[in-house]
């Protein structure tokens, strides 16, 4: 392109690399975000496997909606989000879920059994081990269909 087309398309683009300089996110913000994301999630799935396990089934229906929901909407958010350059989205989806395994599952598993006997009910069977693969195993799978993560 020549003349005035040509300098309009570079200044077109040169508008573009600038708007994502100032809104796109870094790698290790895009990281943040998927950890938030999926502490969310976690925590409202939390929610609902101990709502089924203590039979408090308008909740469990409630908070698997919500969980659905949630997942879904910020892995889609975080998907179309601008970014500031080109990085692995699946390095950076297992980073951030390497960060948040060790300390932040355990905890939270923790702190919504507390609100949830609190809230909802005295509970008599709590989180364990299988359910919080079943969470892994579902981030996993909306991360996949989202945003091509194996």
């Amino acid at each position: 392109m020549k003349g005035k087309e040509g300098k309009k398309l570079a200044a077109r683009t040169k508008a573009v690399i600038a708007m994502r300089r100032l809104v796109g996110w870094t790698r290790s913000e895009w990281i943040n975000e998927v950890e938030s994301a999926l502490g969310e999630a976690f925590i409202v799935f939390c929610q609902a496997r101990l709502a089924r396990k203590n039979r408090q089934r308008r909740q469990e229906r409630a908070w698997t909606a919500e969980f659905d929901r949630l997942l879904y909407t910020r892995i889609l958010r975080i998907f179309v989000h601008p970014l500031k350059r080109a990085f692995d989205p699946k390095a950076a989806f297992e980073e951030a879920v390497k960060e948040m395994a060790p300390e932040t599952i355990p905890a939270t598993q923790e702190y919504v059994e507390r609100q949830f006997e609190k809230a909802v009910a005295k509970i008599r069977r709590g989180l364990d081990d299988d359910d919080v693969r079943e969470f892994w195993k579902t981030a996993r799978w909306a991360a996949r269909i989202l945003i091509g993560v194996d």
